[in-house]
């Protein structure tokens, strides 16, 4: 049957399905944009320019050469006292720069000095143990060559006397001023035949006495690595503190 409009009543039905459908469409919410919150914002990469204020005292106090790439250290603030030193290689250098703003970069390079708010000290940062490897050839000052019973007792006590030391090495580390200083075993120096590693230890120079700044976890590596652990009947390490440090 026809309506007056000359159309089936039977569409009649669809049309009003297609209204509902199209009510319903507008009723759905529409998608929004997620915002993130409560995300950290990581510390600004700030790399080093040659006019950086703390750098003259740095260079003077550790002797570092013309050619440091001074551009490749970082820092992770804008102002204030600057914590730690860090630095990358030139291709990082350049992925960080460039990406700035692009990249979320959560960490990268390797601390290689610290702040170290000393009494008595010329500089105000000391050498950090992890980027020592990296430096070390731009360093002409703060060395101190040692010998192998010298780095068994730097490793094993917490802060020994400098009379502990080989007396070369306390006369050495008596002409230096207080402050970080590193401490080189070459073994063919005394022994030509030797397969010892070459070891950079960085350490500090107090009034009397000495120390090491390498993790307990890496000093018994180093120890067993050249083979001078304590004899098996010495169950513990005893620092100057007197305290005990198990092996």
């Amino acid at each position: 049957m026809e309506t007056d409009c000359g159309r089936d009543k039977t569409d009649i039905p669809d049309k009003k399905r297609e209204v509902d459908d199209h009510s319903e469409a507008e009723m759905v919410p529409k998608c929004k944009k997620m915002k993130y919150q409560n995300v950290y914002k990581e510390d600004p990469f700030v790399f080093f320019k040659d006019d950086v204020e703390i750098w003259p005292s740095i260079q003077s106090f550790y002797g570092v050469i013309d050619e440091f790439p001074l551009n490749q250290m970082f820092t992770r603030c804008y102002v204030g006292k600057k914590r730690n030193l860090y630095m990358v290689n030139s291709a990082v250098c350049q992925i960080v720069k460039l990406c700035e703003g692009k990249l979320k970069v959560i960490n990268c390079g390797v601390k290689v000095w610290s702040r170290s708010d000393a009494k008595g000290v010329e500089c105000d940062f000391r050498l950090a143990q992890d980027g020592i490897y990296c430096i070390y050839p731009y360093l002409t000052c703060r060395k101190v060559d040692i010998t192998r019973d010298d780095v068994r007792v730097l490793l094993t006590e917490e802060n020994p006397f400098s009379s502990k030391l080989f007396k070369d090495t306390k006369t050495a580390i008596e002409a230096l001023a207080q402050g970080s200083v590193i401490f080189v075993y070459d073994p063919k120096k005394f022994n030509k035949d030797s397969q010892d590693l070459v070891l950079y230890i960085v350490g500090w120079r107090g009034k009397a006495s000495v120390r090491s700044f390498v993790p307990k976890g890496d000093r018994f590596h180093i120890l067993r690595l050249c083979d001078m652990l304590p004899d098996v009947t010495d169950k513990v390490i005893v620092n100057a503190a007197g305290k005990s440090l198990d092996v």
